[in-house]
């Protein structure tokens, strides 16, 4: 039988997104993994970002922007079932859509304005700098808010 897996699982070649994405729908995961899967989400983007400031080469930014696509899919994965398990079945669908479209068009609006500002005042190596403390800081916070253990879906 499928055994609880730590959030290592979720970048081991051992379990698929598929069988992970359906463990979670099925409730064998508690809120404190999908808040391990967000917090992992922002560390990744935060890492991603560092990346960015140290890339030397056009290889390595091709490289470091893979790290996008996993940040994302932890961040996507950890948001949806944590709503899930806050959120009445008839509404889940409405509460991801205000969920994660008002938090990426804030992170946008107000990211660009700001890495905007930074970038032209002291330069992309800075803000890119800037926005790794910025995402490390939002993933502790992120951890703060919701990592506190639930109970699992039944």
């Amino acid at each position: 039988m499928f055994q609880r897996p730590s959030i290592c699982c979720c970048v081991s070649s051992k379990y698929d997104a598929r069988t992970l994405i359906t463990h979670f729908r099925s409730g064998t995961y508690n809120v404190s993994t999908a808040a391990a899967l967000i917090a992992a989400g922002a560390v990744v983007l935060a890492l991603r970002n560092l990346g960015w400031a140290a890339a030397d080469s056009d290889i390595a930014t091709v490289g470091v922007a893979l790290l996008s696509g996993v940040g994302f899919a932890l961040l996507l994965v950890g948001v949806t079932t944590w709503l899930a398990d806050r959120v009445p079945a008839p509404l889940r669908a409405t509460a991801q859509a205000l969920f994660l479209g008002t938090a990426y068009a804030i992170g946008t609006i107000t990211g660009s304005l700001v890495a905007g500002w930074i970038a032209g005042v002291l330069g992309l190596q800075a803000m890119f700098y800037a926005v790794t403390v910025v995402a490390a800081v939002g993933a502790a916070i992120t951890w703060l808010a919701v990592g506190r253990p639930g109970t699992v879906r039944g």
